[in-house]
């Protein structure tokens, strides 16, 4: 199978319809702090494209644990469905377990709604790519965790920046229906052909029409905040002013807040023990989009990086970064400045301006 980075675009209609015609055919039948939920239950946010809202404990959990990209947009408003609060999203369904009334849910979750999908459809009963496996070849995957493997185009695809973690383990092997590739995993599934490439399947919009859950479009109520943007970051701006960036070097992260609300938090390389971070509060005064980077290092050698990416320079010469060099995060070894993932560094500076507000703890 060959390999097409997933197109954010999403199914047609009548693409939609054919796949959730064809498996129902073929089946036999991050902790949200206390500041942030207290942000979002004053506020509720309206996406005009699909004419939903988002507000209480799922917007929370939304600014907070997702974003746009990994959920899709709202299509549905918050419902009572199986005893708990549900609101479903193009690629997602989130929860809230155990509650009498939306106002006071504080567990909110993200269903496994790959695996819930697929029971729904009776793939786990009796379709052979759901049965476990002992392992693979050619140069695939195995994941023992779930008894599944992945390969090939969608090994390229799972590989890829926060794309894991959006879909969790596999939970079946590829398998063909209907003149498409598919694969699924806890949270979600994908799809490949050889016209499209890879794709994110919407479960969530299948799984809606499953229940008859997809609402219809609502004028936007008279409190609600716009959604300005597919990029998450830019929305948390409609619920706070400032916007700052901690990095905690006993815990190697970096977290990025809007007020009091924090949506961006990653691990990171911090100073060596050699060469410390600066402690203490600073701002952003200085930004390139690339820059050539050389010194003399702290064991005593000159060392030149070219095209460092991403740098933001928050006191003398330390700054936030990318890196070319870089594999692994949480630990110490940077000679003083704060190096998060490519495209964590990338986020942060289209996002933080001169003068973000840096605080360096220990």
């Amino acid at each position: 199978m060959g390999y097409t980075r997933p197109r954010p675009g999403r199914f047609s209609r009548l693409a939609l319809t054919a796949l959730l015609m064809a498996m129902i055919a073929a089946s036999s039948v991050g902790a949200m702090s206390a500041q942030a939920q207290g942000v979002a239950a004053r506020k509720q946010l309206y996406f005009s494209e699909t004419g939903q809202t988002v507000n209480g404990p799922f917007l929370a959990y939304w600014l907070t644990q997702q974003s746009a990209e990994s959920t899709g947009l709202p299509i549905s408003q918050a419902v009572k469905h199986d005893d708990r609060w549900t609101q479903w999203f193009e690629y997602a369904r989130l929860e809230i377990n155990h509650v009498t009334g939306i106002e006071s849910g504080n567990n909110t979750q993200l269903a496994e709604l790959g695996r819930a999908y697929a029971d729904r459809v009776g793939y786990t009963t009796w379709h052979p790519a759901f049965k476990p496996v002992n392992g693979v070849s050619d140069g695939g995957r195995f994941f023992a965790e779930s008894s599944h493997s992945v390969a090939g185009g969608f090994l390229a695809v799972y590989d890829g920046p926060g794309v894991a973690d959006r879909l969790g383990l596999p939970i079946s092997e590829e398998f063909s229906t209907g003149g498409a590739t598919y694969q699924f995993f806890q949270y979600g599934a994908l799809s490949w052909t050889a016209e499209a490439g890879a794709s994110f399947v919407p479960l969530g919009t299948l799984d809606a029409a499953l229940y008859n859950q997809i609402g219809t479009a609502k004028p936007r109520p008279q409190n609600a905040v716009d959604y300005p943007s597919t990029d998450g970051l830019l929305t948390t701006d409609a619920f706070s002013t400032e916007r700052w960036i901690e990095i905690d070097l006993s815990e190697f992260r970096l977290t990025a807040y809007v007020g009091d609300l924090p949506f961006l938090s990653s691990s990171i390389v911090i100073g060596a023990q050699q060469a410390p971070t600066v402690t203490g509060t600073f701002e952003i005064w200085l930004k390139y989009e690339v820059q050539n980077m050389s010194g003399i290092g702290w064991d005593g050698n000159p060392y030149y990086e070219a095209n460092v990416p991403w740098p933001m320079y928050f006191y003398q010469d330390y700054a936030i970064h990318g890196s070319t060099w870089r594999e692994t995060y949480g630990r110490q070894g940077s000679q003083g400045c704060i190096i998060p993932p490519n495209h964590i560094a990338e986020i942060l500076w289209k996002w933080a301006d001169v003068g973000t507000r840096v605080v360096v703890r220990e």
